[in-house]
């Protein structure tokens, strides 16, 4: 069990690492450590301390429950409204929507963006 949450953990750490456009080097400076130490810490070889997953969440600008996602049993945490677990690559693109749309300062133009979507997830869940 210990093995998969250090694993999970460590895919959502490099999907949201690259989401940031950030190398493994430039994220080892951000902690002080060497870039293969981000590397174990991504493959899940080596665990996390409580500090330095703070450490972490801090220079990719995700809150640390964010980062423990659905690695925890019983349920989800972060981004995700749902119990559904999401992959990196959902968890990924659910941030930078989020941040993409909060960047948007007209109301009326944020209005159009749930209008859109709001249509386009109606059209989903019919099959069309």
């Amino acid at each position: 069990m210990a093995e998969q949450v250090n694993v999970m953990l460590g895919q959502r750490i490099r999907e949201l690492r690259r989401l940031r456009q950030m190398n493994q080097s430039e994220l080892a400076r951000e902690l002080g450590v060497t870039f293969q130490q981000v590397q174990k810490y991504e493959q899940g070889t080596n665990r996390i301390a409580v500090s330095t997953l703070l450490q972490i969440a801090h220079a990719l600008k995700v809150r640390p429950e964010a980062l423990l996602g659905d690695t925890l049993p019983g349920g989800s945490l972060g981004l995700c409204s749902s119990a559904d677990s999401l992959s990196p690559k959902m968890f990924a693109e659910q941030l930078q929507l989020t941040e993409l749309f909060v960047s948007i300062d007209d109301p009326v133009w944020r209005g159009r963006v749930l209008e859109l979507l709001e249509l386009l997830s109606a059209a989903s869940r019919r099959g069309g």
